[in-house]
């Protein structure tokens, strides 16, 4: 009868098995990575070039192998955080293996890039309430112009100063947006018609072409002079109810 193996075969025998498991996963691994190497980056079309980095959609598995130091650039530059690919969102465990592989601070760098998207977030919303409180201002003077009767001291004491400081605070902001402003005042103004209605249509949309001009030269729309006269109106009934109302 055999006697109970050597305790020096068994630890030989497993040491070697460990080393074989060991050498099948080394093998796997350089396999794995030089198929890596093979493929196309997404950014450059061109071969990945080590370090590499690996991202993993978390909805639907896909895989995409990127240059790490590619990809950190290309984010921190365009302050796009998502998977150029599949369009995908970076996680924070993402961003924090891609700052390790590639050595750029992609975290300090998206900090920046989220205080300028909220900044101009900001100011996108603020010039669309700008925008729109001028095109109130607008639709107010057309609005006077269409009743064909009314004070011309309210025409030129109030709707036009008021559309004019409204179209000045879009044009601190943005001077084409109150240019455009300005070409859609003076179009809504000309398109007013009715019999009585030329002299003051022709007031209103000769300010707005004012406006217009300073808006094109930079300048400050506070500093439109007063209104051109009103010719003499056809009858004594115009005249008393422009002096009533």
């Amino acid at each position: 009868m055999f006697g109970p193996p050597h305790r020096h075969g068994t630890r030989l025998a497993k040491r070697r098995a460990k080393a074989a498991i060991t050498l099948q996963r080394f093998s796997r691994t350089a396999l794995r990575r030089a198929r890596r190497l093979a493929e196309i980056d997404p950014i450059t079309l061109a071969a990945v070039e080590p370090p590499l980095f690996l991202h993993v959609d978390a909805d639907t598995g896909q895989e995409t192998c990127f240059g790490a130091v590619i990809l950190a650039q290309y984010i921190t530059e365009s302050g796009d955080f998502r998977n150029p690919r599949t369009r995908a969102e970076l996680t924070r465990a993402d961003l924090l293996r891609l700052q390790r592989a590639s050595g750029h601070p992609v975290f300090a760098e998206m900090e920046r890039s989220e205080a300028r998207r909220k900044a101009r977030q900001e100011r996108e919303d603020l010039l669309q309430w700008l925008e729109s409180e001028a095109v109130e201002q607008s639709d107010a003077v057309v609005a006077f112009l269409r009743r064909g009767r009314g004070s011309l001291f309210r025409l030129s004491a109030h709707l036009l100063p008021m559309l004019a400081g409204a179209v000045e605070r879009v044009r601190a902001l943005d001077p084409s947006r109150a240019q455009d402003l300005c070409g859609r005042a003076g179009r809504a103004i000309e398109g007013v018609s009715g019999e009585g209605r030329g002299a003051l249509r022709e007031i209103c949309a000769q300010h707005v072409r004012s406006m217009s001009g300073r808006v094109a030269a930079g300048r400050c729309l506070d500093e439109i002079g007063p209104l051109p006269p009103l010719p003499p109106p056809e009858n004594l009934f115009a005249l008393l109810l422009d002096r009533t109302q």
